[in-house]
């Protein structure tokens, strides 16, 4: 019991962040973006099917270590069975009504999380009735849009308001969607003002560029949780043509090489599902080996697009030869998921780039029953020189932005909602949210919170669908994530493996921030952002595939994106940057 008794009494302690340019993340706003100021080099939180975001300042997303044991949220000491400060369930509690995007992991099996036991769990422990609601799978932003254009929104509205707002959440606040939570912390958010008061990056992040704090946003602040997305390889295959795992761009030809010529792979590299260029490239993979970013990062304070950089030619012409020779799945543009899955269960692709369960773990899972001998591990990003470390790889921000839940300025019940969501931060509300249920989901062993075996184990789909059932850890909300958790959602020794290699990056020194673009600038940036982006996608897929000549980069690429305006653009980043580092 001496962990659940630590849990219990705990208070964070005062932590520093030290770093770079960049912070801890996958997610950073860019120049081709289509909202105000948003973007990923990877997936957004509702696309990810793993917790999926860096700070740019000097800082970083890991704490330094602190009295306190990893992952232990902040709690009331005498009141950690049913809250921190404020006493739960709370008496005569409201209905509300809270919007969220219904995660894959959720609706896997389940048509709303108003169906899990999670949510049952929840409205006992807080005696609130809240009802989940849900925009259709897809459909995200244009429902959001369309709400927020009702003037009808639900109490909570969960959803990225530093950047999926125009003008960002201060704006929000000023336009009356939201409310401002500066005069609520003390009396309805003692326990997530904590975190704000001891870990100086939640405070900067979590609050506007005028100081406003908006909402409640799942914290990662344990630096082996950030990391869950990389390049997976057939290491039987390296095995059996006794080859090294590839580590520079070169051994990386000669290894695809290998597995076209010998293993008879029609598809050596297949590439996850994309429908933009940097997420076809998620999280600087490959790109990265050239010292640029997909889309918009940071070097020396200095905002850069990664398209518009000469080392992009570079890239390109790499990826033309790549194609060219068969290396790269034919189909790169057009496969699902689901297809890229089977080229590799069917032994036509040997390397792919994913997440440590979903695709590393699903993948070997359905390896066992038709392929005993096929095993795949993850590896390093690759690099263009031996010994060099990657520049960019999947990180996540201490604050994941796309999780922030918000108080509509309109509802009635706005202390009683931010009092709910404040419950993410006690004890618990992090146990709930973390581990789910104790005796169903999870037990406590020797003070341990040990998920049962039908989670980990499960008949049917993954481990993050049979999560799911019972917390919201595989996907996030409002509370802090466990490391306990994220050791048992990827426990096996494969996966740990595999986050080993993709944490050996530079990320946090080149990352952006969830920086906020005002709305004025909003207007010019918005149209340039998705010109950007639609441009450098079609014309990069057609350098790759030989349908346009690279030698026209110079002479007509570069060209174009300066007619569409990415130096504007990557002005007002620059100005939103200094203003976000001026917090």
């Amino acid at each position: 019991m001496k962990r659940l008794q630590q849990l219990a009494l705990a208070l964070l302690a005062a932590s520093v962040f030290l770093g770079g340019c960049g912070g801890a993340a996958t997610s950073s706003t860019t120049a081709a973006s289509t909202t105000a100021a948003a973007a990923t080099p990877a997936t957004s939180a509702s696309a990810a099917p793993e917790p999926s975001q860096p700070d740019a300042s000097a800082e970083s997303s890991e704490a330094e270590p602190s009295s306190q044991a990893a992952g232990e949220p902040a709690a009331a000491a005498e009141d950690a069975a049913a809250g921190g400060e404020i006493a739960y369930p709370l008496e005569n509690g409201p209905s509300l009504t809270y919007w969220v995007q219904l995660n894959a992991n959720v609706s896997a099996g389940h048509k709303s999380l108003n169906e899990t036991r999670f949510a049952e769990a929840l409205i006992k422990q807080t005696g609130v009735q809240v009802e989940f609601i849900h925009p259709a799978q897809g459909q995200e932003t244009e429902q959001f849009n369309l709400m927020i254009a009702s003037g009808k929104m639900p109490d909570i509205v969960e959803n990225n308001w530093a950047q999926g707002y125009s003008g960002g959440a201060e704006n929000a606040i000023a336009n009356g969607l939201i409310v401002a939570l500066n005069g609520y912390l003390d009396s309805c958010a003692p326990d997530f003002k904590k975190y704000l008061d001891e870990y100086p990056v939640v405070n900067k992040m979590a609050k506007t560029d005028q100081g406003k704090y908006y909402g409640m946003m799942l914290l990662v602040l344990d630096g082996q949780i950030t990391t869950s997305y990389g390049p997976i390889i057939r290491a039987d295959w390296l095995e059996e043509l006794n080859l090294e795992a590839p580590e520079t761009i070169d051994e990386w030809t000669a290894v695809l090489t290998a597995f076209k010529e010998r293993k008879n792979a029609s598809a050596p590299l297949a590439l996850p599902s994309s429908d933009t260029f940097a997420n076809m490239f998620y999280a600087g993979a490959f790109i990265g080996a050239y010292e640029i970013g997909p889309q918009t990062y940071c070097h020396d304070g200095k905002v850069l697009y990664g398209p518009y950089q000469p080392q992009f030619k570079d890239f390109l012409v790499q990826m033309n030869s790549w194609y060219r020779d068969g290396l790269l799945d034919p189909s790169f543009t057009t496969n699902t998921d689901s297809e890229r899955n089977a080229n590799i269960l069917n032994g036509n692709s040997g390397a792919t780039l994913g997440w440590g369960s979903a695709t590393l773990d699903s993948l070997n899972r359905a390896f066992a029953d038709t392929d005993p001998d096929a095993r795949l591990i993850g590896i390093n990003y690759p690099v263009l020189n031996k010994g060099e470390t990657a520049m960019l790889g999947q990180k996540r921000f201490p604050v994941d932005m796309p999780t922030c839940a918000a108080v509509n300025a309109k509802s009635e019940h706005i202390e009683d909602a931010i009092k709910f969501l404040n419950y993410g931060y006690t004890y618990a509300g992090h146990m709930l949210n973390n581990f789910g249920i104790e005796g169903e989901s999870y037990n406590m062993i020797d003070g341990y919170p040990t998920v049962v075996s039908e989670i980990l184990e499960p008949a049917e789909g993954s481990v993050g669908q049979a999560w799911s059932n019972f917390a919201r850890a595989a996907y996030g909300s409002a509370y802090r994530q466990d490391p306990d958790y994220f050791a048992q959602y990827l426990g096996k020794p494969v996966v740990q493996d595999a986050i080993s290699h993709w944490t050996q990056t530079r990320n946090l020194d080149h990352a952006l921030p969830p920086i906020t673009v005002d709305v004025e600038a909003g207007k010019t940036y918005n149209k340039i952002a998705a010109d950007l982006d639609t441009y450098v996608f079609e014309w990069a897929v057609k350098a790759i595939t030989g349908d346009v000549s690279i030698d026209e980069f110079d002479t007509v690429f570069i060209p174009t994106l300066e007619g569409i305006g990415v130096k504007e653009a990557l002005e007002i980043q620059q100005q939103a940057y200094d203003r976000y580092l001026a917090r």
